[in-house]
């Protein structure tokens, strides 16, 4: 919170006290504004406690947040590593692509974490003379989760945060980042709702949204995917052509360009799907 002129005028306030009965009234006066910071205070407080300060540059902001207020002696805590980008600038996928590089956490320095999880949301695709990167533009939050010793006092954590934020150039970061929980009741925190929305992006096994894998083999220098829909109305093709993505996790040294999509019809029920949905077919370049 900004005290501004609007908010306390200090203009307003004598400078020279000429009677007792001034006196008692400036006292007041200044008691009465000691109580109103220390209140403000103690709600700011509040209010920040399931969050760590942003560490960073004009390119890039990060720190940690948590999905709870407080500790109760669980545990695990379920948080997130919340980054801003300038326009322009972007950070990366688990699996960067041509180039880029995930971001790490290292909680070594914090004998109370046992272990961590991070996820990685859906990615969007970087297509730059013909290299393709995969990440996150503006802001992204890495759902992650901690196993700590279990404790009925609160938990102050930091981590080393190493990643790679580009634009024209790219810049390697190191930083430190802290996140201060106190002892209580694990509340749900205003961040609660934003780990979970970016939590519902990770791309995970069972979630196919109707999508079932028919085949995928080698044509020379691409990859065939073909797949089938149960409704044809989720998925909706113009003149063969689906806008949509294929993001492909391989080893090292591999690339894919963007698909190129086309309707080949009803299904059969021959593939491995075995269904009888709506088939598409991707190319994609390796």
């Amino acid at each position: 919170m900004i005290l501004s002129d609007k908010s306390f005028n200090l203009m307003a306030l004598p400078t020279k006290w000429s009677t007792t009965g001034d006196h008692i009234s400036m006292m007041k006066l200044l008691t009465s504004a000691i109580v109103c910071f220390a209140f403000i205070g103690g709600v700011i407080g509040q209010s920040l406690a399931a969050s760590g300060p942003w560490q960073g540059n004009a390119q890039f902001q990060a720190r940690l947040i948590s999905a709870i207020k407080s500790l109760d002696g669980r545990a695990t805590i379920t948080a997130g590593l919340e980054v801003k980008l300038a326009k322009g600038w972007k950070t990366y996928w688990r699996s960067p692509g041509d180039a880029g590089l995930p971001p790490v956490l290292d909680f070594s320095q914090t004998p109370s974490v046992l272990d961590h999880h991070l996820d990685y949301p859906a990615p969007k695709r970087f297509s730059i003379l013909g290299f393709d990167s995969f990440g996150y533009a503006e802001h992204v939050i890495y759902p992650l989760q901690l196993s700590i010793s279990p404790s009925q006092r609160g938990i102050t954590i930091a981590a080393q945060f190493d990643g790679l934020v580009c634009k024209d150039v790219c810049i390697p970061l190191r930083e430190v980042l802290t996140l201060t929980l106190p002892k209580g009741s694990a509340a749900p925190s205003e961040h609660a709702q934003s780990i979970a929305q970016f939590m519902a992006k990770v791309p995970r096994q069972s979630t196919t949204g109707g999508i079932v894998l028919d085949a995928v083999y080698l044509d020379g220098d691409n990859l065939i995917v073909t797949f089938q829909h149960s409704d044809d109305a989720v998925i909706p093709v113009q003149a063969d052509i689906m806008p949509d993505d294929i993001i492909i996790e391989a080893k090292s040294g591999y690339a894919f360009a963007p698909p190129s999509w086309k309707r080949l019809g009803q299904g059969s029920g021959q593939g491995s799907g075995q269904g009888s949905g709506q088939m598409y077919q991707a190319r994609i370049a390796i």
